[in-house]
């Protein structure tokens, strides 16, 4: 019966994390899909419908110039912010999988930084402002260009989301009084504890010595 317990609270524990890592891949798929959607419908409305855009003449420095320049600056900041979020993400795993408490609580709460997240919206709202800004001489065109860049921008916003909170991904996996624990006082009462231990071994060693 102890058996049975065992296994069917592993089953449990493995189909919920089976889906929670599924519905972290189905919103890795689909909301950049909604995002790409809804800035076509922005481009058709505000744009080609109305005729705003640029002159053709000018497609030239806003693509070649101020497009390839920011998408330049926005890959630097993505190439530095992706492996930060993924070695945190490794290292609360990896906490997990070891049953290191210390470890899981000193970079559970770990964000990136709201200036990041400011920097990466300006720098690829401006890039689908100039996608949308051009002159597309078939709407097919322009539907795939905006539609496609978004999705991939989108994509890369999802997937940051993920990776900069995965306490929800990892939830399941997680047990739940670290998930409330408060950094502070566990590593306060940690640092007391060290201190006692280290005061009853020095005192035992003086007994010894007399």
């Amino acid at each position: 019966m102890i058996l049975g317990t065992i296994l069917g609270t592993k089953l449990t524990r493995t189909i919920e994390d089976d889906g929670a890592e599924m519905r972290a891949i189905f919103g890795l798929l689909l909301q950049p899909v909604l995002a790409s959607a809804a800035m076509v419908v922005i481009w058709y409305v505000l744009f080609r419908h109305t005729g705003f855009h640029a002159p053709r003449e000018d497609e030239v420095p806003l693509t070649a110039g101020a497009a390839a320049s920011i998408a330049f600056y926005f890959g630097v900041t993505l190439a530095y912010v992706y492996p930060k979020t993924w070695e945190r993400t490794e290292v609360l795993t990896r906490a997990i999988r070891r049953n290191d408490m210390a470890r899981f609580l000193e970079r559970r709460d770990d964000r990136i930084p709201l200036p990041i997240h400011v920097i990466l919206f300006t720098l690829s709202g401006s890039v689908m402002f100039i996608l949308m800004f051009l002159c597309y001489q078939a709407t097919l065109s322009g539907i795939a260009t905006v539609g496609i860049v978004a999705y991939v921008i989108a994509t890369f916003w999802k997937a940051g989301r993920i990776f900069g909170n995965p306490i929800p991904l990892l939830k399941c996996q997680t047990p739940q009084h670290w998930l409330v624990a408060d950094p502070q006082a566990y590593f306060k009462n940690t640092k007391e504890e060290t201190a006692r231990a280290l005061k009853l071994v020095e005192e035992r060693s003086r007994a010894k010595a007399k």
